[in-house]
């Protein structure tokens, strides 16, 4: 058996020592080592071994032990240097194939401020290729490939859009990550290759396909309300609800009746007109001179109007009428409906009446009366109530 000789550190092995410590560690029964030119001639030297795997074993008791050096030395140096490892088998035609290659580059070879790259290549129809590569920038996936979990995609590039998919759910802080993003006109300018014209992103706008422009941009909502355009009796649209005023006014074709709006409007009113006094007889006081009991239909609406009307004038003084609540024991008026003298209306009073909104709201079989606190020292003749209800 050969005797190895001692290879200083830092120092290359001659071919004499190299070969004997080939015959020193190595039996010719299980392996052997030789010059490239008695195996597949694809490397300096082989390594052959049968039944087991090659182990190198590093037995310093150390948290963090190297246990493979592997070193290019290049006389130039310069950035984007590569050293890199085949892994290869043979394919079906006996070919020793590289199926993966694990790549080192030198990025930047300034001193003190390296920087470096990891590359993986696998064969692809025949072709080695590129596959993906970590970086400082992080992991970077080559064009048109995908980021999958458990052989689903989750991430996938197809002529430069990436699609994100099969996300079930994003936790909070992600969702609200992203959302700023996209809020962001800065991070997106184009969507499939197509420019993105984008307005102040705290606009109020709606982002949105333009056929004509061919392109991605923001509508604001008048041009959405163009393009959509507006609702009439013959054609879908955008619908604009009425207001009450509108409501009363009954022209308009084009806009909506909310419920709101026809409660509010003259629509959403029930008149109540009582004939308290015959037009031929003198008013006089007293209390419940005609009582009303609030139907149904009526039921939750607020007292809203009232107006008092006598048939013929009285003179001297004023005629005082309150509309009591007999079932919540409660007037209605806070200021009374009152008709002056040589007048036939409570329009014209110097006093207008003043509905009590504490107590002005009726519910259904609720009994209202009609009292007389007060008449003309002439008396007037005849007398009409109105009192108008609405949903509050």
């Amino acid at each position: 058996m050969a005797q190895s000789s001692a290879v200083s550190s830092g120092e290359l092995a001659t071919a004499t020592q190299y070969n004997n410590l080939r015959d020193d560690v190595l039996s010719v029964t299980t392996g052997h080592l030789h010059d490239g030119s008695n195996g597949r001639n694809d490397g300096a030297f082989n390594l052959n071994v049968a039944g087991l795997p090659l182990t190198l074993e590093n037995t310093t008791d150390g948290v963090s032990n190297q246990i493979l050096l592997l070193r290019g030395d290049n006389a130039t140096r310069a950035d984007n240097d590569e050293i890199y490892i085949t892994l290869s088998m043979d394919d079906d035609g006996g070919n020793s194939t590289e199926f993966v290659r694990l790549s080192a580059l030198a990025t930047d070879v300034s001193d003190t401020t390296e920087d470096g790259q990891f590359d993986i290549d696998v064969m692809i129809a025949g072709t080695l290729t590129k596959v993906a590569h970590f970086n400082a920038s992080g992991l970077d996936l080559a064009a048109s490939d995908s980021l999958s979990v458990n052989g689903t995609n989750i991430l996938a590039d197809s002529a430069g859009t990436m699609t994100l998919s099969n996300i079930d759910a994003l936790d909070a802080t992600t969702e609200a990550t992203i959302e700023a993003a996209i809020d962001t006109s800065a991070n997106l300018t184009s969507i499939q290759g197509l420019t993105v014209t984008l307005a102040d992103a705290g606009a109020d706008a709606i982002f949105g396909w333009d056929d004509t422009a061919g392109a991605y941009e923001n509508l604001t909502q008048a041009e959405v309300l163009a393009v959509i355009g507006t609702a009439s009796p013959t054609a879908q649209g955008v619908v604009e609800l009425a207001t009450a005023a509108e409501t009363d006014t009954g022209t308009s074709t084009a806009l909506a009746v909310s419920p709101d709006g026809l409660a509010g409007s003259n629509l959403g009113e029930k008149v109540v007109q009582l004939y308290v006094i015959e037009r031929a007889t003198d008013c006089a006081t007293g209390d419940g001179k005609i009582d009303f009991v609030v139907p149904s239909s009526m039921t939750g609406m607020d007292l809203v109007e009232v107006h008092a009307e006598c048939i013929t004038a009285g003179t001297t003084g004023t005629m005082d009428i309150q509309i009591h609540n007999a079932t919540d024991t409660a007037d209605m008026l806070s200021t009374k409906l009152t008709i002056d003298s040589a007048e036939t209306g409570s329009d014209t009073a110097a006093t207008a009446a003043v509905i009590n909104t504490a107590a002005d709201d009726v519910a259904t079989f609720d009994v209202l009366r009609i009292d007389i606190d007060a008449v003309h020292t002439t008396a007037a003749k005849g007398l009409y109530v109105t009192m108008i209800f609405r949903l509050p």
